[in-house]
């Protein structure tokens, strides 16, 4: 007995005997025409509120909801709705008169909305009431609803538009058949978001609303088909499968065969119809689930519980027909392709500035700034930074264009070119810095330090020793080999999209590579540490030509960029494109940072020590020019720090002319070059006007004068220019005048 039976009956011995027929026949009358509601006496009934009652989805419902109801202690599920899908209003009406207890007490209520407006204002007034209510299979947002258990339908419409791409991805134009129910309107949603990036596009005519009445369904179905611009058709919802009847569904399939249909939902009908090669693809909810989770969601909010305001319960059923032949895959293999061209400059600058410095130290080995920091301690560096940047050659090798032999060996070659390149150069930095930590603690405390050759190579050795059998045991035993692998993620037809190439172990040992690269690791490390800790310790000791200094930073950069790239590389490890472009910044960095902190300082020294040599020359040759009066030169320090040899400044006081000592000849070149001599009339104080260096306006040439008030001491002023080989005779002849006896000028 129901309770509205239950009701009734009450009412009934209430009743005179004589209003007990009129009573009946009236119940009897209303009952013919009243929404279907079926449920059991109870305590506790929760209502279950379909767009539409005897519905071959909402029913998988029905049973879902009274199969998790017998489960609960006390519990039945009610199942009333309209007799006609997309009559909101009816189905407003039920859910007031369930709120009036027409159909007996209930404690809850899950709701398929077919109008957001009309049945959301429904469910607020349910709410009020004090009657939870939920959403399933369709939802009202903007309701006061607590949840909503279903299908994401965004994901299903998208899923629908997958399967249209895997049965025919050449392409063409597409027509939606939906509806106004939420659950619809969002499914088609999801179409377009799928297909957007594919080579189907929607056609004008679409979409085209058959208001969930399955005549007019038919009818937008055989128009979509009938046009030869369309070449598949997706139904929203699943108003095709609703009757026994399918022939009209055949009709149209048999009509027009070329056209692709997939289809909402996977029941009874629906899947007869794909069996028999009516509907390419179906895309289906599950139904049952959604009833019985929406009385698990009533159960919990009727005792209290608090649940989420999404309960995605139910997930996605597909078919399809499978095509005999499969489009080709479209993998990205993450080669470096045209990124190699980086790595090539990058070595290329590396290299030529490596051998450029080498062949510098080499010319210049004679001289005190490079004898000072050991032509073999810089040798030592020039060819660390070279095998350390060719690093970067097999770094641009993958299976784009190698064998796999050949990747094979570029694998195995990247920690025999960074272990040696950086062993010989750091050995050498370290020891530098080691040696001076050690003479500057000694007690004796030697006034001049020197590091000898033996200070370099022990430490070099020790190290080249532990990486070298290291290596060679890692190449012997357990060599790095190119493999490629996978990305996560599928294409339509579950096929691999994206790969990607790395070095790993060949599998010959247990732990493949790891022990040998934590040995050189640890090696390596650990020397850059002591050597930080020894720089650190050097950092207020004064060096000649400031060189501690140097290596120092050079130490605390290693140390910085290593620090920092090594956890950016470990993210990037399954993406080669930007591993390769860190591993090239890395090495370029280090290599630079090397190159440029122990030789630009040393170029920069000599070039100001052979100005210094020059003008000591010319004053030298001026003095003795003079017969040893003094004489003074200047450099601006202007000049000095642009590192050229023009501008000195030169002023020399006596008392006789150099004219019987120089030639005419002479007289005229020093006019022309190398070496310029003007005579004035009286005593002057002027200042070099340097050509393009900063110093005053003018052509370069311009003196100022000042007249002095003793006329009778002549003043020459000799400014110098570049000097070539016949400046180098000009001051040669002079110094040669100097052996002549000459009377000092009083």
């Amino acid at each position: 007995m129901t309770s509205m039976q239950r009701h009734r009956q009450q009412a009934k011995r209430r009743m005179p005997d004589a209003m007990t027929c009129t009573v009946c026949a009236i119940t009897l009358f209303a009952g013919l025409f009243a929404p279907v509601a079926r449920a059991e006496e109870t305590s506790i009934t929760f209502a279950l509120v379909p767009k539409q009652v005897n519905n071959s989805f909402f029913d998988l419902a029905d049973e879902g909801c009274k199969l998790a109801a017998s489960k609960l202690p006390d519990v039945s599920c009610l199942y009333v709705g309209p007799a006609d899908e997309g009559d909101a209003q009816a189905q407003a009406d039920i859910i007031d008169d369930l709120v009036a207890g027409v159909y007996g007490p209930i404690s809850g209520m899950s709701v398929s909305v077919s109008d957001e407006t009309v049945t959301g204002d429904a469910i607020d007034r349910a709410v009020s009431a004090g009657i939870p209510v939920v959403t399933f299979d369709s939802d009202a947002k903007e309701s006061e609803r607590t949840a909503y258990v279903g299908t994401n339908n965004m994901d299903f419409g998208q899923e629908m538009g997958k399967l249209l791409v895997q049965l025919d991805p050449v392409g063409g134009n597409y027509g939606i058949i939906s509806s106004f129910a939420p659950n619809v309107v969002i499914k088609a949603e999801g179409v377009r978001t799928r297909l957007e990036d594919s080579k189907w596009i929607e056609d004008p005519t679409s979409p085209k609303d058959c208001l969930g009445d399955i005549d007019l369904f038919y009818q937008q179905l055989e128009e979509f088909a009938a046009d030869p611009n369309i070449g598949a058709i997706l139904p929203t919802g699943a108003w095709g499968f609703l009757t026994e009847d399918t022939s009209r569904w055949t009709r149209i399939k048999d009509k027009y065969p070329n056209v692709t249909i997939v289809a909402s939902e996977t029941f009874g009908i629906a899947l007869d119809l794909m069996s028999r090669g009516y509907v390419d693809g179906l895309v289906g909810q599950l139904p049952f689930n959604m009833g019985e989770l929406s009385i698990e969601a009533l159960w919990d909010l009727h005792r209290g519980i608090q649940i989420d305001e999404y309960i995605w319960g139910t997930a996605f059923t597909e078919v399809l027909l499978f095509p005999l032949e499969l489009p080709d895959p479209n993998i990205n293999y993450n080669y470096i392709d045209n990124l190699a061209i980086l790595g090539y400059v990058m070595f290329g600058l590396i290299a030529a500035s490596s051998l450029g410095l080498g062949a510098w130290t080499y010319a210049k080995r004679s001289k005190r700034i490079v004898r000072a920091s050991q032509p073999m301690f810089l040798g030592m560096i020039c060819v660390g930074v070279f095998i350390m940047a060719s690093t970067l050659i097999p770094l641009t090798v993958d299976d784009q264009y190698y064998s796999q032999q050949a990747t094979n060996i570029a694998c195995m070659s990247l920690p025999w070119c960074v272990s040696i390149g950086f062993t010989t150069t750091f050995a050498a930095l370290f020891s530098k810095t080691w040696r001076v930590n050690q003479i500057f603690h000694n007690p004796s405390r030697f006034t001049r330090m020197k590091v000898t050759s033996m200070d370099v190579t022990w430490p070099f050795a020790v190290l080249m020793t532990a990486n070298v059998i290291a290596l060679i045991c890692w190449t012997t035993i357990d060599p790095l080999v190119f493999t490629r692998s996978y990305h996560a993620g599928t294409d339509d037809w579950n096929r691999r999209i994206s790969s990607f190439g790395t070095c790993t172990s060949s599998g010959n040992s247990k732990g493949g590579m790891w022990p040998y690269l934590a040995i050189i690791i640890a090696v390596n490390m650990g020397a850059l540490i002591l050597a930080n800790v020894q720089s650190y310790q050097a950092r207020s000791i004064r060096t000649e030509f400031s060189e501690s200094k140097f290596i120092s930073i050079i130490m605390a950069s290693m140390l910085q960029a290593l620090v920092i790239s090594i956890p950016i590389l470990v993210l990037v490890y399954d993406q080669p494109r930007a591993m390769f472009v860190i591993l090239v910044c890395l090495v370029s960095v280090i290599c630079s940072a090397v190159l440029v902190l122990m030789f630009m300082p040393k170029i920069q020294y000599m070039k100001e020590w052979e100005l210094e040599q020059e003008r000591k020359r010319v004053s030298k040759a001026l003095r003795l020019a003079n017969g040893g009066i003094d004489s003074s030169l200047e450099m601006p320090s202007s000049v000095a720090g642009a590192g050229g040899a023009q501008g000195l400044k030169v002023q020399m006081s006596y008392s006789r002319p150099l004219g019987p000592r120089l030639s005419s000849a002479d007289n005229e070149h020093a006019g022309k070059s190398g070496l310029k001599v003007k005579k004035f009339s009286s005593r002057q104080f002027f200042r070099n006007t340097t050509k393009g260096n900063g110093g005053d306006t003018g052509n370069g040439n311009e003196e100022r004068e000042e007249e002095d008030e003793d006329p009778g001491l002549e003043v020459h002023k000799i400014e110098t220019h570049p000097m070539n080989s016949d400046s180098e005779n000009l001051l040669n002849k002079i110094e040669e005048c100097d052996k002549e006896p000459q009377e000092r000028p009083e």
